[in-house]
């Protein structure tokens, strides 16, 4: 069933997100980085990949996010990557996708059950110090959360570049107004999970019934 795909994917990780449950995390590639960011704080870069010793028809009936180092976009092609979901799919679990600054095209976006997607700033002038993305598509990001905000799980990674009260006033709000399918923080020091949780918990008075977690970088 899934041989029919050319794609060898690698079990890469196992995490509980609350809100969604326990979750595996695939890599189409998890030997090869590559990420549409060249975030000044990114970690992954030097990461070691290991790997679970299980097949995938080992974790059906799971959620499973396709990720892994970077952005999975960039490791296959949108026909690969569609075929691969819909076999996932085969496997009676939910299928999601993990994204840094890409935007996912509609037949992929239709087809998957969420999509985490990353969002640090709305200032395009913090993402360019921060975040270093290949290419600017803050404002088309921004329109897709609003579009498919039902499908998406904004990530914001809390560092010391983006972390000034009016950064987080204006992206807070504009979660909290469009309302999507949640959100989780990350941490690459742990001195910011408690600024990471204290968000959390305004998020879930501000959204509730909503997915929200706080994770370490590295987790998801």
């Amino acid at each position: 069933m899934l041989g029919e795909v050319n794609i060898t994917f690698k079990i890469v990780g196992k995490t509980r997100i609350k809100g969604l449950g326990e979750s595996y995390i695939l890599d189409p590639n998890p030997q090869t980085f590559k990420c549409s960011y060249d975030c000044v704080y990114c970690p992954l870069k030097t990461l070691t990949p290991k790997t679970l010793n299980l097949k995938l028809e080992q974790i059906s009936n799971s959620i499973l996010i396709i990720s892994g180092r970077g952005d999975p976009l960039l490791k296959l092609d949108v026909k690969n990557i569609r075929n691969v979901i819909q076999n996932l799919h085969k496997l009676r679990s939910k299928v999601g996708i993990h994204i840094k600054n890409i935007i996912p095209p509609e037949e992929i976006a239709t087809h998957i059950d969420f999509i985490i997607l990353k969002l640090d700033t709305l200032f395009e002038e913090v993402e360019e110090k921060v975040n270093r993305p290949r290419r600017k598509l803050l404002r088309e990001k921004i329109k897709f959360i609003k579009n498919f905000k039902k499908k998406v799980i904004v990530e914001i990674s809390l560092t010391k570049y983006n972390k000034d009260t009016l950064s987080l006033r204006k992206l807070l709000y504009f979660i909290s107004n469009v309302k999507p399918l949640g959100c989780i923080l990350t941490y690459i020091d742990h001195r910011f999970q408690p600024l990471c949780s204290s968000i959390a918990r305004i998020l879930e008075d501000l959204m509730p019934n909503s997915i929200i977690d706080v994770k370490s970088y590295v987790e998801i």
